[in-house]
Formats: C-alpha cells, structure tokens, sequence
C-alpha cells in the first residue's frame, strides 16, 4: 500500500493522518487484508456498493421469478402490439399463402 501525502499530514509514526476524513487504516495491517479476504474498496460509499458481494450471486427467487414474469409479460404485449397493428399485411400475405397453396400444380400463375 501505498501514499502521496503531504507533509502537513503526516503524524508521528510517518503514517497519513486520516481520521479526519473517517478512514481507518488498521484494518489495511491484517492477516485478512494479506490473504486478499478483505476487499479493498468496500467501504468508500455509505451502501458498500464497491465492497464483496458477500456469498450473494444474484437475485433471490422470489425478485427473478418477478423480473422474468415482467419480462415475459413485455415481450408477448409486443408480440401482440405488432400483430394488431400488422394485421392488413398478416391477413394480405395469408391470403396469398393460402391461393398458393390452392392453385392447380403445374399451371402458370
């Protein structure tokens, strides 16, 4: 670890003095700091946003099954957005399937 610090805040062990700003610089001289099991930026904000995610991979069951159902609920309203609002070229094109399929095989059409 290391830092650029001014002169004026240096205290008397040629550590920085932070206890102004409400760091704590202990926790930095710990076996767990030295076994990588402290993660370094976890404490910068309020919520611990940049910290571990502490064993949590993801979202529970009940907020994905949530989030999914939302998502699938999006997905068939646009499916039928588009048909309703496609449905004079669906029913065109359907009808020229269906003579297509009707027309005598062989003939010149």
């Amino acid at each position: 670890m290391s830092s650029i610090v001014y002169t004026s805040y240096l205290g008397e062990h040629g550590m920085p003095k932070v206890s102004h700003f409400g760091i704590d610089l202990n926790k930095y001289f710990t076996k767990e700091y030295f076994e990588r099991r402290l993660p370094v930026w976890q404490d910068l904000d309020a919520w611990s946003s940049l910290g571990s995610p502490a064993g949590q991979a993801g979202f529970d069951t009940a907020t994905q099954t949530s989030l999914l159902n939302t998502l699938y609920g999006l997905l068939a309203g646009l499916l039928i957005y588009l048909i309703f609002a496609k449905r004079e070229q669906i029913k065109q094109r359907a009808a020229a399937a269906v003579s297509r399929l009707k027309s005598p095989k062989g003939s010149n059409q």
